[in-house]
């Protein structure tokens, strides 16, 4: 069974987190023997994670980045640029959902798919804090495990 990490993060970064990223990813694989990426395509944070498991890539050709879609390809929307991904998923649970919604759904999915999350969330509100204050009720019930790199970031800077 393959180990499942997510990543939840804000659409926009205000800060160069790619090294503290691309370390955490790492820290997964080894430490954790993590195989398996979830990525979605909507803002920095999720570009900052597909360039940081692609370089992982390079050195273990044996994890496989998964790109996360909302949207049904066939509604009339291009797929996202998958370079360096391993294929595409859209979930069977997303059928019905309204597209106002699918973000948000997909991204709770994600977390429910996951063992690991590696997040960036600076703030307590919007799309990503909403995620991870989900993640971290499946945390405290043992279901998957959360690294926030902003935590980090902030206990540095005390």
């Amino acid at each position: 069974m393959p180990k499942v990490c997510c990543f939840i993060g804000h659409s926009q970064i205000w800060s160069d987190i790619f090294h503290a990223l691309t370390d955490a990813v790492e820290r997964h694989i080894a430490g954790y023997g993590v195989t398996d990426f979830l990525v979605g395509n909507y803002g920095q944070f999720d570009r900052m994670a597909t360039a940081a498991v692609k370089r992982a890539k390079e050195q273990r050709p044996d994890i496989r980045l998964h790109l996360m879609l909302p949207y049904r390809p066939e509604r009339g929307r291009p797929l996202p640029d998958m370079e360096g991904c391993d294929n595409a998923v859209y979930p069977l649970k997303m059928e019905g959902v309204p597209l106002k919604v699918a973000i948000p759904r997909l991204n709770r999915i994600m977390v429910e798919d996951a063992s690991y999350a590696i997040a960036y969330v600076m703030h307590a509100w919007g799309g990503a804090a909403k995620t991870l204050e989900y993640a971290q009720v499946r945390e405290r019930k043992g279901l998957i495990h959360i690294e926030n790199l902003a935590e980090k970031a902030e206990q540095r800077g005390r």
